[in-house]
């Protein structure tokens, strides 16, 4: 059993061990400690009812049978997290008494967490508290597992949830018992429990208390403190503060670095209470541009869209606006992002109108967005027009921008669209227009049989600086194949001929796809000094090509060319070149060598037929004839 045991343990096959246990058990018997250990950390770690449950029976069988030794503190460690994470706060709690009774004590981080976990906290951590200061076992661990200011900020902050003054402040006090001192995230919890329960007397007064244990506040320190204020009604004295900070007036808050967050809770009581005014005036002390302190109007902007407050800062900037009240562009921009954002276009539309009125003129940061968040929301021809709007209007497109509006045209198929916005875009340039855009205005212009667009759009890449690849030719060809220009094809073969030479420093490599297209249309239009042109280049660059393919369609347009024997030597001599070219390339199909294909077998079986039975008539004339001579004769 021991051996099964064992085998089940180290396969990880946690049912079976638990039931070679059993067997063991009813035997009287336990597995080594280790093997307990690994078992224990087993169920825990697989955190389902089961699991717990058959880790809490052995426990107890454990207990039952005077066998604490056998237990170690990792497993049971292990146990009490995984009860806690499934909200089993009872099991938790006596595990962690379990250990505490038989001296394995459990580090600070693990009734930490613990503790964090259970639905009441507050009062079970002062008796946990009470429970490491008890002087028995190893001295070493009990060191481990007294609390630090993490735990105490833990328990400080389920206060602050509950707005519990009085055990916040037996926990704030407790921390010298054990020689912890806060630290300003201490004091800010402390701040936010007065905060939540309106004691306007307490919080006042949590300044000087860190200022007395020379506790430098941070920058959530101060927004806690300017929530503290605005929550408690008093937004003048959340204000005090604050100008005071950016002044430099204070001796607690001059050296806060200040971040964009610290103004939300002020700005939005402000545009709640329609002090739309005092609001403004707030945002126009921010500096418009960074300026090292890593604070400025944006973002303040972007905090305060991130936290829910898109309604409240429109509202302000639309004020400022009106009232010409300088702005930041980046904060614009901010404010444009949080719309598109929040799927909210027709109020990103409409500020773009109001930033026009008050003489700010938008650039592509502006429009960008709004274009984007459109095609987002597959309104793909408001946003071809936003785009027209927009170059109409002089503004110089991004890459994104026009990238994305690509793409959301190939959705709608829309390919004399593309051509338009491709050819707005190359009005600038300043505007490098990407490989990939011009591949894929061609590609659809190819797909939708509109061949003579897809040819404006390649002749025009190596003036614009962008040179063809081997996918702007396939696209190109493969649409000229479609309707059947073949001339077409074969007049555009020196330019990729030129382009693919070897000597060229910046040469394409014809891929197989345009390989095969090629010699599909050279073949079909019997240009077969084009199609060994062709061949020797996919022998150099080892291109394999399907020789049969080929040979079928050879012999499906070719069979019979150049069979008829014209008495004309002009017309002999002209066709003698192509003879020969015609001839080299059935050599390279093998078509002497080949039989005849299964598809024409029908043809030829046919053609023999008929030859038969062309011959038996004309030797039943020949008899006919002779019978008649001789009858002829005999009649004379």
């Amino acid at each position: 059993m021991t051996i099964a045991f064992d085998r089940a343990l180290l396969e990880r096959r946690t049912e079976d061990a638990v039931f070679a246990v059993d067997g063991l058990r009813r035997k009287g018997s336990f597995p080594s400690r280790d093997s307990l250990s690994t078992l224990i950390s087993q169920l825990a770690y697989k955190q389902t009812p089961l699991s717990l449950s058959q880790a809490d029976r052995l426990i107890q069988d454990l207990v039952a049978s005077r066998r604490e030794d056998l237990l170690d503190q990792n497993s049971l460690s292990l146990l009490a997290l995984a009860y806690a994470g499934v909200g089993m706060a009872n099991f938790s709690r006596s595990t962690l008494r379990l250990m505490f009774q038989t001296g394995l004590y459990p580090s600070v981080r693990v009734w930490t967490a613990v503790m964090v976990e259970e639905p009441d906290p507050v009062a079970r951590i002062i008796k946990l508290m009470d429970f490491a200061m008890m002087p028995k076992g190893n001295e070493e661990l009990l060191v481990s597992m007294r609390p630090d200011v993490t735990s105490f900020n833990s328990a400080l902050r389920i206060c602050a949830t509950l707005a519990d003054t009085q055990n916040a402040e037996e926990i704030f006090h407790s921390m010298s018992l054990f020689g912890v001192l806060p630290n300003s995230d201490s004091f800010e919890l402390l701040i936010k429990v007065y905060g939540k329960a309106r004691r306007f007397d307490l919080f006042r007064k949590v300044p000087q208390r860190m200022e007395a244990a020379c506790v430098r506040p941070s920058a959530s320190t101060l927004k806690a403190l300017v929530d503290a204020y605005v929550e408690s009604g008093n937004i003048e004295e959340a204000e005090k503060v604050l100008q005071k900070t950016v002044q430099g007036k204070s001796s607690l808050w001059n050296l806060v670095k200040l971040e964009g967050d610290v103004y939300n809770s002020l700005l939005k009581a402000y545009a709640l209470e329609a002090r739309l005014s005092d609001a403004a005036n707030l945002l126009s002390s921010v500096p418009l541009e960074d300026a090292g302190t890593g604070l400025d109007q944006a973002r303040v902007v972007a905090s305060m869209i991130a936290s829910g407050m898109l309604k409240e800062i429109c509202s302000i900037l639309q004020y400022m606006l009106q009232h010409r009240m300088e702005v930041s562009f980046s904060a614009y921009k901010s404010l444009m992002h949080g719309f598109c954002a929040n799927n909210q276009l027709d109020k990103a539309a409409s500020f773009i109108i109001l930033m026009k009125r008050a003489g700010i003129k938008p650039d592509c940061s502006i429009y960008g967005p709004l274009i984007q968040g459109l095609v987002r929301c597959r309104d793909r021809l408001l946003a071809y027009h936003t785009f027209l709007e927009m170059v109409e209007a002089r503004i110089v497109p991004d890459e994104a921008t026009y990238v994305s509006l690509l793409k959301a045209l190939t959705v709608e198929e829309r390919a004399s669209k593309m051509v338009r916005v491709l050819e707005a875009v190359m009005e600038f340039p300043s505007v490098k227009i990407s490989l990939f855009s011009w591949n894929l205005v061609i590609e659809y212009c190819s797909k939708k049989k509109l061949i003579g667009d897809a040819q404006r759009m390649l002749a025009r890449m190596a003036p614009a600086g962008v040179q063809p690849d081997s996918y702007s030719y396939w696209y190109v060809v493969k649409g000229l194949i479609t309707r059947s220009r073949l001339t077409d094809v074969l007049g555009l073969w020196p330019q990729i001929q030129f382009a693919s030479r070897r000597d060229r420093p910046n040469r394409i490599i014809l891929h197989k796809q345009l390989v095969e297209t090629l010699m599909y249309a050279f073949v079909k239009g019997a240009n077969f000094a084009q199609a060994l042109e062709l061949l020797e280049y996919a022998k150099e660059e080892d291109i394999p090509l399907d020789r049969e393919a080929f040979k079928d369609l050879f012999l499906k347009y070719h069979s019979h060319r150049f069979t008829s024997k014209h008495k004309s030597p002009l017309r002999v001599y002209g066709r003698q070149q192509q003879l020969l070219e015609m001839e080299e390339f059935k050599k390279w199909l093998s078509l002497g060598a080949v039989k005849t294909p299964a598809r024409y077998a029908k043809y030829v079986i046919h053609l023999c037929f008929f030859n038969l039975l062309f011959a038996w008539l004309l030797i039943s004339l020949l008899d006919f004839e002779q019978d008649s001579e001789i009858w002829t004769i005999q009649t004379r």
